[in-house]
């Protein structure tokens, strides 16, 4: 085990490192999450993360006006493989290699294709001690959004629904209905955080009107996104309104609707027209469009007829059902497919409040 060849200091530092590349979170997408500490006689002796898209490194941060004499023979701990190759900023692994650091403890190699092992392989070849595979599930849930972007070429997609006990999202189509308890809500919220993008379907706008954003929490709020094929996303609606404050990207297959895309591009709606496969909008085309955008994972809201849409185009890549107490014996159910539960791998349960917090991914 990896872990064996380690002393708990440097498995703590690891642990730091986490710590340090969430602060990113909101500020680097879609680069990755990065944190990086420095040691030196079992002390944590300088630290630093990505903190902007396209300014400097982790490493270069954590290294940054520290002397020579602290640096050289030090070991340096990373959650993330030092980059390689020259993009917005010079290759991390040379930096390492300049400033003498003597041990890189590393939590996961990169799966970006410029890099891939490279960075390790430089360093070793350099003469540098490289121990990789630190807390590597930890690391790997940190920056699952971008490995999913850089593995398959779109966002990272999470499905999140709450849902009675006997599986209904609402008691009626027409009017909104809270499922979840108070504790449910700010994790909702927490979940949010963690996705660059949200999104959700026009009847859910109409119903619901929500707002989409981070509340009860601290972090960054998703940009909020709407499937709205005709263009019919009411004008006095909460997303609508808020959209020069926090974004608003509306899909849609109407730009014969000269006005009403007018309307909301005054409004600050970003309108993206959209193709359509049998019908539909293309959410293959969405998922590669919100790349483009820079938002590298998103969390889908609803409601059900959205949800079996990802489904049945096979872009999920985890799913958060949240169960209530609650039983509605009336109402829209949470899938409408039959066999969609039975497609679906259980990775763990949770007490959230008075709710049951069930995380599923689907079956390979």
């Amino acid at each position: 085990m990896v872990s064996q060849l380690l002393q708990e200091f440097e498995l703590l530092a690891m642990d730091r490192c986490l710590e340090l590349a969430a602060r990113g979170r909101g500020e680097v997408e879609p680069n990755p999450l990065v944190g990086a500490v420095l040691l030196r006689d079992e002390e944590i002796r300088a630290e630093g993360w990505h903190q902007h898209f396209g300014c400097e490194h982790a490493e270069v941060n954590c290294l940054s006006g520290r002397s020579d004499e602290l640096v050289r023979g030090a070991t340096l701990v990373v959650n993330l493989e030092p980059c390689s190759h020259h993009g917005k900023t010079p290759p991390c692994a040379d930096l390492l290699i300049q400033r003498g650091i003597a041990r890189v403890i590393v939590g996961m190699q990169d799966p970006n294709p410029l890099v891939a092992g490279q960075g390790l392989t430089r360093l070793q070849e350099a003469g540098i001690e490289v121990l990789c595979g630190v807390r590597e599930q930890e690391c790997r849930r940190l920056n699952r959004n971008f490995i999913t972007a850089q593995l398959e070429g779109r966002p990272r997609v999470t499905l999140k629904w709450a849902q009675s006990l006997d599986g209904r999202v609402s008691r009626s189509r027409t009017e909104p209905t809270s499922i979840s308890c108070e504790a449910s809500n700010r994790a909702v919220h927490q979940l949010r955080t963690e996705h660059p993008a949200i999104l959700v379907g026009l009847r859910t706008v109409r119903v619901d009107n929500p707002l989409l954003n981070v509340r009860h929490v601290e972090g960054p709020t998703p940009t909020p996104c709407v499937l709205d094929p005709l263009l019919r996303i009411p004008l006095m609606s909460s997303l609508v309104a808020s959209a020069y404050n926090q974004g608003l990207f509306v899909y849609h297959s109407s730009p014969q609707k000269t006005a009403r895309l007018n309307a909301l591009r005054e409004r600050h709606v970003i309108c993206i027209e959209t193709p359509c496969v049998d019908g539909q909008l293309d959410l293959a085309f969405v998922l590669r469009d919100l790349l483009l955008h820079g938002r590298n994972g998103l969390l889908v809201e609803g409601g059900p007829y959205t949800h079996n849409r990802f489904l049945e185009a096979g872009l999920v890549d985890e799913v958060v059902c949240i169960t209530s107490p609650q039983v509605f014996g009336t109402g829209p159910r949470a899938l409408d497919r039959v066999n969609a539960a039975s497609e679906m791998k259980l990775l763990d349960v949770t007490q959230v409040g008075e709710d049951c917090w069930m995380r599923l991914e689907p079956k390979e």
